[in-house]
């Protein structure tokens, strides 16, 4: 399975996809949107851990 890990890219290929709708219909854009990005795995680093934030109701 293919691997992105660049927000560049994924912004590319969703305004392609988004184009792909405009001109093409919608059932051209779900095609393009699964072949493009949905087949592909997503990974973006976390810079920051998460921290939860816990305030009980008084």
């Amino acid at each position: 399975m293919e691997s992105i890990s660049s927000k560049a890219t994924i912004k590319h290929l969703v305004s392609a996809t988004l184009h792909t709708l405009r001109h093409s219909g919608r059932e051209a854009f779900v095609t393009t949107l699964h072949d493009s990005l949905l087949k592909k795995k997503v990974r973006f680093p976390i810079r920051q851990p998460v921290r939860l934030i816990y305030s009980p109701l008084r």
